[in-house]
């Protein structure tokens, strides 16, 4: 047996813990926008159109990008890749802070939606490589929960904004991630010297579009991200819709993005339940 065929150390569940909350910190931007539309819809004079790119332009950002970076970690270290997205996700909050109008924040914001794609599913490579069976399904189970509790605690983030305005949200936001990177630093297992990595085609389709259950797990996929995605961008403008006059009034500020954050937070327990299941 050579080295190179040496089994690679599981991480421990404080390892998997210090990276699921590395990326929690990550994500503090992420839900921050869809928090303060309504801000953004007065202080900007937004049409819906408009506010609609502003809130989407992120997952466009994070669909054009994350093809090309996930086929990165054939060739390329998986934490590496993190480090450094998640690095800009964070510039990126400091950039929407000195936003004055909105194109600079679509650039930003789709920025945003890049570093998402070089941290999510690199850094759960990163954290799983070399790990098999029922815990590597635990660890991806409570990795991709994490995504959901960092997507619904940035929402709180929106409380900042009403109180401080909407820049020190982002502020703080940037201020958050920096510090996840450092924690993901520290904390996510480093790549195998040992390891011999085959070159692999970056960006090649075919096997996919040949595989018939891999396409149907990705347009199911893909339907149950439009409407997830989409309730985040929108529940805060809905039930501050909804709310009417009230709207505006701090105290009912507050419930709304506290329901919202509420709203995003169930996906958590579903999904681990649905990891659990699966599993059985």
């Amino acid at each position: 047996m050579s080295l190179a065929d040496l089994p690679r150390a599981e991480p421990s569940a404080s390892i998997v813990a210090a990276v699921c909350g590395a990326e929690i910190l990550a994500l503090a931007g992420f839900s921050t926008v869809p928090a303060l539309l309504p801000q953004f819809i007065e202080a900007w004079s937004l049409t819906n159109t408009q506010a609609g790119w502003l809130a989407g332009i992120v997952s466009a950002g994070y669909m054009l990008a994350v093809v090309p970076l996930v086929s990165l970690t054939d060739r390329q270290d998986a934490r590496r890749i993190y480090l450094a997205s998640s690095a800009l996700s964070a510039l990126s909050c400091f950039g929407m802070a000195f936003c004055d109008s909105l194109l600079p924040a679509l650039g930003f914001r789709a920025v945003a939606g890049i570093a998402m794609a070089g941290m999510y599913m690199p850094g759960l490579r990163a954290l799983t490589q070399g790990v098999e069976g029922t815990r590597r399904a635990r660890i991806a189970a409570w990795y991709t929960s994490s995504f959901t509790i960092g997507a619904s605690l940035s929402f709180l983030l929106g409380r900042i904004g009403t109180l401080f305005g909407w820049r020190s949200a982002f502020v703080v936001a940037g201020f958050l991630g920096g510090a996840g990177v450092l924690i993901a630093w520290a904390a996510l297992p480093r790549a195998d010297p040992r390891a011999n990595r085959v070159p692999q085609p970056l960006l090649n389709f075919r096997p996919v579009l040949a595989n018939r259950d891999a396409l149907v797990l990705i347009n199911g996929y893909a339907a149950a991200i439009w409407g997830s995605v989409g309730l985040r961008q929108w529940i805060v403008v809905f039930l501050a819709f909804c709310a009417a006059d009230q709207a505006g009034v701090p105290a009912q500020v507050w419930i709304i993005l506290a329901v919202g954050a509420l709203i995003s937070f169930l996906g958590v327990p579903a999904g681990l339940l649905g990891d659990e299941l699966s599993i059985r």
